[in-house]
């Protein structure tokens, strides 16, 4: 799959599946057999479902951090020392430091961690074990909202899909809304 939207594929990525199916069923019919070249429908799907996957994994993170679960919330990351955070001309570099930062910033005593979406959400594979995503984040607080965008890398690990690379930004927010950034 060249690109996932949503919990859905793009009209673009469903008008490539049909016309692939098209021209793979008319050459099976003209020849008597299937199409040497032709990628299977069954392969074609199956590409799909990567991209399914990673939104299923977008969504649980989104369901967890609205649960308060901040440990779930980081389930999606890979736990390694490799992996990198940037947001609001920081980079953090590991898991364990990347939870220290949201747990400072969130979770930590006198913090509110807010309702979180994501929307807007595109996932294209790159590869069978790569993957990107981008999107719009807003959490909501009892004192206002931030939002901005995120651009995430992730790989494909026995565990499943998990991330490597997160560059979150914030929009500008006003003084009194709460804090900004990821």
């Amino acid at each position: 799959m060249r690109g996932a939207r949503g919990f859905g594929r793009t009209a673009s990525s469903n008008l490539r599946a049909a016309c692939g199916a098209l021209v793979f069923s008319i050459g099976a019919a003209l020849s008597g057999t299937g199409c040497a070249g032709a990628p299977a429908p069954e392969r074609r799907e199956a590409a799909y479902a990567s991209g399914d996957e990673v939104l299923a994994l977008l969504f649980e993170q989104q369901q967890a951090w609205n649960r308060g679960d901040l440990r779930g919330f980081m389930s999606a990351y890979l736990d390694s020392s490799a992996i990198r955070f940037y947001s609001g001309g920081r980079v953090i570099e590991g898991a364990a430091a990347i939870h220290r930062h949201y747990h400072a910033r969130y979770a930590a005593e006198g913090k509110e961690m807010g309702f979180l979406v994501f929307e807007n959400t595109e996932v294209e594979i790159l590869a069978p074990t790569a993957a990107v995503a981008r999107g719009r984040w807003k959490v909501r607080f009892a004192s206002g909202e931030s939002q901005g965008l995120f651009t995430l890398i992730l790989r494909k690990t026995n565990a499943g899909w998990r991330i490597v690379h997160d560059h979150t930004s914030a929009a500008d927010a006003s003084p009194s809304a709460a804090p900004a950034g990821g």
